[in-house]
């Protein structure tokens, strides 16, 4: 196999045939190109496309972080000691950082049987990006357990691995949602959820259908909204305060209408809650969500919006599975959502790094084994 690597420092300049590659969605080029010209986030592109014979055969998104995807490398390994002044700068713009935006994902595309071939090779290539850049670290920030090509070839080029919070999603495998309630195996918790689709029934939950997000909700247009309740959810819940620019729904919209499922809850008019999903085939992935808190019903809103009825949508449209994402363990599992586990594989090319990471990624490795352990997880 004659193989050349590429640089391509935006999605738009990849050959359209990389597309044909492309397994996960948050890999696609629709996906990488919105995030890159709309998400208002400063981190370079950095992919790598691998061709044989003029052929794609390998693709890799790749980034120079600035700012976090859904945490930095940095974020990643230190936990909350990146909060500490010492390890304010540690990584940024200094760090390459081998995953898709928001998609915490992070894996090689290829076909399986060049598999081998084209993971070692483009490996081999970002650590030559990192030194000749002179990065002092790069990074797959989410490879999956299932992963195992992946895994070894980074493992034997020098990559070290601790866990990071495993990702949750929900096999679809009902005919209704009366059976999927029937499969909970604690009637109390049966009793608990009817009662959470009773106390929202003040609410008016609609898939929204339309060819914009640009409807006039109350005198502001449905985007902006959205990303006011979106932030609502970020700054309360999460450790990543990045925010992304209110164009960035808009345009998402307008160029993936066809694979995004958007679940509204309104309130006397009022729009309270929201759940999006993105679609790739019979996978959906929830995405964003957001919900007022000064308002007392949007508790239920948020089970609603974000979990029973995209269940619901699901199996009317024969979905296989919902990836759900990582965070709110205990929640999601008892709502029968499976753990798959997440890895980040990372790797020092200044000496101060390799330092670092040779007497922190022992301690760190048992420290996140312990925390995302399933009797730690369950009460998250």
């Amino acid at each position: 196999m004659a193989l050349d690597i590429s640089s391509y420092h935006s999605s738009l300049q990849l050959p359209s045939q990389t597309q044909g590659l492309v397994d996960n969605c948050f890999n696609d080029i629709k996906w990488l190109s919105a995030f890159e010209k709309f998400s208002g986030l400063d981190n370079e592109a950095c992919h790598q496309l691998m061709t044989s014979n003029g052929v794609p055969a390998g693709f890799l998104p790749a980034y120079i972080e600035n700012e976090s995807m859904c945490g930095t490398l940095r974020d990643r390994v230190l936990g909350r000691f990146a909060r500490l002044p010492i390890f304010m700068n540690w990584g940024i713009r200094n760090a390459i950082a081998c995953s898709s935006p928001w998609g915490f994902f992070s894996g090689i595309e290829c076909s399986e049987k060049d598999r081998s071939t084209v993971c070692e090779a483009l490996i081999k290539h970002i650590d030559q990006i990192a030194y000749e850049r002179k990065l002092g670290l790069s990074g797959f920030t989410f490879v999956p357990e299932t992963s195992h090509e992946l895994r070894k070839q980074l493992e034997d080029h020098g990559y070290k691995s601790i866990p990071v919070g495993p990702t949750t999603f929900l096999e679809l495998k009902w005919n209704s949602f009366d059976e999927y309630l029937e499969s909970r195996p604690s009637g109390k918790f049966r009793t608990s959820i009817r009662s959470e689709r009773k106390k929202a029934k003040r609410l008016n939950f609609e898939w929204y259908e339309e060819d914009n997000l640009n409807m006039i909700v109350g005198g502001r247009p449905l985007y902006s909204i959205m990303m006011e309740l979106y932030r609502n959810t970020q700054t309360k819940h999460s450790h990543d305060k990045s925010i992304l620019n209110s164009s960035f729904l808009p345009n998402l919209w307008e160029m993936d209408k066809k694979n995004l499922r958007l679940c509204i809850a309104r309130l006397d008019r009022k729009i309270v809650a929201f759940g999006l999903l993105r679609l790739s085939g019979t996978i959906a992935h929830a995405l964003m969500t957001g919900r007022d808190y000064d308002v007392k019903d949007s508790f239920y809103s948020y089970f609603n919006t974000c979990y029973y009825e995209p269940i619901i949508r699901g199996i009317k449209e024969k979905w296989s599975v919902i990836y759900f994402r990582p965070g709110v363990y205990r929640a999601k599992l008892r709502r029968g959502c499976q753990l798959e586990k997440l890895y980040l594989y990372i790797k020092g090319h200044s000496l101060s790094s390799q330092i670092f990471l040779n007497l922190y990624i022992p301690v760190a490795k048992k420290y996140f084994n312990h925390k995302f352990s399933m009797p730690n997880l369950i009460n998250q």
